[in-house]
Parts: C-alpha cells; sequence; structure tokens
C-alpha cells in the first residue's frame, strides 16, 4: 500500500500487486528460457500451461486499486484497474461507516494454518463494502496500518476486527 498524498483535506493510497506481475512474468520468462526437454508438442503444452495460469492469475488478483479521500469535495473515489479494465466508482465520504479488518485462515502444509487479512470500507447507504486492496494482506501489522490510516483520516471509530474461526482438522480449504 503506498500513500500518494496525504494532507488534511485529501488521503490518496493505491495498492500495487506487483508481486502477482512479477510472479506472471517469471512464469512467462521461464518459458522460453528453461523450455521442456522433449518433444515439440509437449513444449507448446508446457507454454500454454504457464501463460494461461499467469494471465488467470493476473485477471483474479492482479487490479490494481486507487482510493482518494477528498474531504474538500466530500466524496471517496474508489478505482480498481487491471487486464479487466477500469471501474470507478464514486461515493459520499459519510456514506463511509466504518473500517473492518477481516482475517481468513488457509491450511499451509499438513496441519498448520496460515493468516491473511482484508481491508474493508463499509458503507452506510448500502450493504456493499469496497477493498482497499485486489489481493490479501500477509502481515497483520500493514493491514492494521492501513486500517488506522483510513478510519483516522475520516476521524471513524477505530476499525473492527473479524476473527476468522479456527479451522477444524478434517476442512481443506
Amino acid at each position: 500500500m503506498q500513500i500518494l498524498e496525504q494532507t488534511p483535506q485529501r488521503l490518496v493510497i493505491r495498492y500495487d500487486p506487483v508481486h502477482r506481475w512479477l510472479m506472471a512474468i517469471g512464469a512467462i520468462v521461464y518459458i522460453f528460457v528453461a523450455g521442456v526437454s522433449g518433444s515439440a508438442a509437449a513444449r507448446a503444452i508446457y507454454a500454454l500451461f504457464l501463460l494461461s495460469f499467469a494471465l488467470i492469475l493476473l485477471l483474479w488478483r492482479g487490479d490494481q486499486v486507487t482510493c482518494v479521500f477528498d474531504k474538500q469535495k466530500g466524496r471517496l473515489t474508489y478505482q480498481r484497474s487491471g487486464l479487466r479494465g477500469t471501474n470507478t466508482t464514486v461515493v459520499p465520504l459519510p456514506t463511509v461507516s466504518h473500517i473492518t479488518l477481516q482475517e481468513r485462515r488457509y491450511r499451509k502444509r499438513s496441519w498448520r494454518e496460515g493468516r491473511v487479512y482484508w481491508v474493508y470500507l463499509e458503507l452506510r447507504s448500502s450493504r456493499e463494502r469496497l477493498a482497499l486492496s485486489s489481493d490479501t494482506f500477509f502481515n497483520l501489522e500493514k493491514a492494521q496500518n492501513a486500517a488506522w490510516l483510513v478510519s483516522d483520516f475520516l476521524g471513524l471509530p477505530p476499525f473492527s476486527f473479524v476473527e476468522a474461526p479456527p479451522l477444524s482438522l478434517f476442512s481443506f480449504r
């Protein structure tokens, strides 16, 4: 999460999923450098698989999210842009009721579990919520800092933390 502008009247933050783009570019470079020994058909299938994996990864989680909080104009401009195009949402600032930090758990290896975090802007007018990033935060401290930054700027109460329930021994999400 980058702070592009921070004044008493305006806050502009951007989330760039650089790691997703680097993974996709790495997969594409690997196709051309390493290749696969064997027939030309095997190499073509392997290259097609890696290219489709990179494209799916970028379509699924590769969007750049920019939030412009403007107190002077009294509005929030929320913009997601990526391979699927640009989607812009403009809502009045008083519509943002609070910030939610949501934890999600997942299985890592065998019986260990990992945790990732989403930061949401909850809107009053509708039951809609806007995510501050297109991907999860893998670090609780970074997610908390993003939530504090926005809630402090908007003068909202501290963010609410929604803890994920523990995974059972038999859940394989």
